[in-house]
């Protein structure tokens, strides 16, 4: 009993976030949208990740990502194609900091695919940071299992996999704001 309970509280601080995220987006819950029917935007979340403004260049050469944003609530940021590399866990950690970000979660190259496409299966709006399907792409997750292996992501066919953190993966590192 006690475990379901703080699943439920935990879900409920999630949505809590998500929904302060969306607000501070300029973005209305689906309550608010049927409250007022005249409101400039009537999108959710799953259209904002679709959108084809999702990602804004920055004068850096970074991408702001506007899902990730609305999700996290802060600012959140791709590196650009020409940061990419192909180096093993810890070396993309360090590259990842080298640019003042990190490797990126597991949410959020998940979060550019696009479930209904193959070889590739991105986004059509993430296009522009020129994602690598060849090979999987290190996320900034340990596995459960074991210090010396990590999560990766393929944007072939889309799926998750782990691998020792002594193979070689591409890195795009991601930043945000505090």
């Amino acid at each position: 009993m006690a475990k379901k309970l703080e699943v439920i509280v935990r879900e409920a601080i999630d949505i809590n976030r998500i929904t302060k995220a969306i607000r501070v987006a300029g973005y209305k819950t689906a309550t608010e949208r049927k409250a007022k029917k005249s409101l400039p935007f009537s999108g959710t979340m799953a259209e904002l990740r679709i959108a084809p403004d999702r990602l804004e260049k920055q004068a850096d050469g970074w991408f702001k990502d506007r899902f990730l944003f609305a999700y996290y609530g802060r600012d959140y940021f791709w590196s650009s194609k020409a940061e990419e590399k192909h180096l093993d866990w810890n070396a993309g950690e360090a590259h990842g900091k080298a640019l003042e970000g990190m490797q990126p979660s597991i949410f959020d190259l998940q979060s550019l695919k696009d479930y209904t496409k193959s070889k590739p299966c991105i986004l059509d709006c993430v296009k522009v940071l020129e994602i690598s399907t060849d090979d999987y792409y290190w996320t900034r997750e340990t596995t459960a299992w074991g210090a010396d292996s990590a999560w990766i992501v393929t944007f072939h066919y889309g799926d998750v996999y782990n691998d020792g953190k002594d193979s070689s993966c591409y890195v795009r590192p991601v930043r945000s704001s505090k």
